[in-house]
């Protein structure tokens, strides 16, 4: 199987104002992730159409399971504070 770079490894909402569903193709692991844990607790609201040939996964979603957020990003001082707290706290130290 031809793996593909992090650049190729798209994720697209596809959807018009006729449908009631988004046409979503997902190829991020940490997305993936997410969609196969909502559908085990919430089975049957998406549909798993298929996987492609690199691992990608095509799904039609309900427009009414999908949220978009905009939020503007980080300053720098937010980020150095977050992660001092993350730091503090043991976030991101792994055992071994």
């Amino acid at each position: 199987m031809y793996h593909l770079t992090k650049y190729e490894k798209e994720n697209i909402l596809l959807s018009n104002a006729d449908e009631d569903f988004w046409s979503v193709y997902i190829n991020s692991k940490p997305l993936k992730r997410r969609f196969a844990e909502f559908d085990r607790k919430n089975h049957g609201v998406l549909r798993h159409i298929r996987t492609d040939q690199y691992g990608g996964e095509f799904y039609e979603v309900p427009k009414s399971s999908i949220a978009i957020k905009l939020i503007p990003p980080r300053t720098k001082e937010q980020t150095e504070k977050a992660k001092a707290h993350a730091e503090k706290v043991g976030l991101g130290k792994k055992d071994g």
